[in-house]
């Protein structure tokens, strides 16, 4: 089922990055993914979805743990992304935000 999923909401679910990291090997089609309130996801998700996910358009890392460091990754690696959401994340600043606008 993992090859023909293409978006997977998980808000507020209870996943560490370590969950992530065996998921992000298993979706290479995923297009789609709201982590919003997932709050102990970081940046280490966010380097599995930048290596193993290249059709990623939107992400949700709306209140998570993720950094200014797991976004740079994101928006250097996924070149389909075309919606990113950081909405309460205070380890993201304004300029990672500039920089991935």
């Amino acid at each position: 089922i993992g090859a023909h999923l293409r978006t997977l909401c998980v808000a507020g679910a209870t996943l560490s990055d370590d969950g992530l990291l065996t998921l992000a090997g298993g979706v290479p089609n995923l297009e789609g993914i709201d982590l919003r309130c997932c709050f102990e996801v970081g940046d280490k998700a966010c380097e599995a979805f930048s290596r193993l996910t290249t059709k990623l358009e939107a992400i949700s890392l709306a209140e998570t743990a993720v950094t200014d460091s797991g976004v740079a990754l994101l928006v250097t690696a996924c070149t389909a992304l075309t919606s990113l959401s950081v909405k309460g994340n205070r380890a993201v600043s304004d300029s990672t935000v500039v920089l991935a606008a």
